[in-house]
């Protein structure tokens, strides 16, 4: 089929002669000439929407480049893994507007996104292979539906409250400290906390008090980098900023350390909780504020223990 045949093509131009590509691409025309929901979805990812493909060794859809990139061994035996990032990945596709929304600062609201756009992706994954006959279902298809299982209301909620590592004898053998022990809905939130570098934070932070600031260009060591500028009026909310802006680039972990991230980030909140100097912020930096449930919050005390703490 058409659709199929121009996916393959711009994904790898030899693919007729790849084991994999040929199991795959007529594993996918069964599919797409068997299921006109499928074929009807794919059309308007590859045709109308012009999503390209590119053959990789992982899946994922990079919404800037409108580019859907799949795993590809060239093993005839990995053909179900790749119809399914297919499959998974296009529905990913349609969501491209979600995925280019700019949040600045504001990783919490990103990150709960990225957990939406995934649950409603599962959800879409999930329907469809609920649509089709069990032998025409791919591995993951069968996973999603047993994922499923328990749910009480909507499908996608049940995904963005269930551990992200679905699978219990895989998340049994993670570490206790592991994110993907987390909800979904929650881990993409602690992960951004994560990967915040020294900048990141104190933005997220001032953006979240809603304390006037800018982002300049620096020469330090002979080096050009970014650096924040307070800019509201002096007074309170200026003082307490800065004090902590001091506090917060004392002790805001390197790269070596970014597990400990969100337990110091709980450390930074307590203290403008309970340290009258930071009177002024108290209302807006809090641990509802920067999204941390329960889970969240006994994660980042494993993960940062023997911390110390620079006053």
């Amino acid at each position: 089929m058409p659709v199929v045949e121009d996916l393959f093509t711009a994904g790898d131009s030899n693919w007729q002669s790849c084991p994999e590509c040929k199991v795959a691409a007529a594993r996918l025309s069964l599919l797409v000439g068997k299921y006109p929901v499928l074929k009807k979805h794919l059309e308007d990812v590859f045709d109308t929407r012009k999503v390209r493909v590119v053959f990789e060794d992982n899946a994922h859809f990079t919404a800037a480049d409108n580019k859907l990139t799949v795993p590809h061994t060239g093993r005839a035996e990995q053909a179900d893994d790749l119809v399914d990032a297919i499959i998974f990945e296009s529905y990913n596709a349609t969501r491209k507007d979600q995925f280019l929304l700019d949040f600045g600062p504001d990783f919490v609201q990103k990150g709960a996104l990225t957990a939406q756009i995934e649950a409603d992706t599962m959800t879409d994954f999930y329907q469809l292979a609920m649509a089709m006959e069990e032998g025409d279902r791919t591995a993951n298809m069968k996973k999603s539906i047993l994922r499923a299982q328990g749910a009480k209301g909507a499908v996608s909620l049940h995904f963005l409250g269930s551990p992200h590592e679905a699978d219990p004898d895989k998340r049994a053998l993670l570490p206790i400290t592991d994110e993907r022990r987390l909800p979904t809905g929650v881990m993409y939130i602690y992960m951004n906390i994560v990967n915040a570098g020294p900048l990141a934070i104190r933005q997220a932070l001032f953006a979240k008090a809603n304390v006037p600031f800018s982002t300049v260009q620096v020469k330090k060591f002979g080096v050009m980098g970014s650096d924040i500028v307070l800019t509201g009026t002096p007074g309170a909310l200026q003082t307490a900023a800065t004090e902590l802006d001091t506090l917060v680039k004392k002790n805001w972990p390197p790269t070596s350390g970014i597990a400990k991230r969100p337990g110091v980030l709980l450390e930074i909140i307590d203290k403008v909780q309970t340290d009258g100097t930071f009177a002024p912020l108290k209302a807006s930096i809090t641990q509802v504020a920067f999204g941390y449930t329960s889970d969240m919050t006994n994660l980042a005390g494993l993960n940062n223990l023997n911390f110390q703490w620079k006053a």
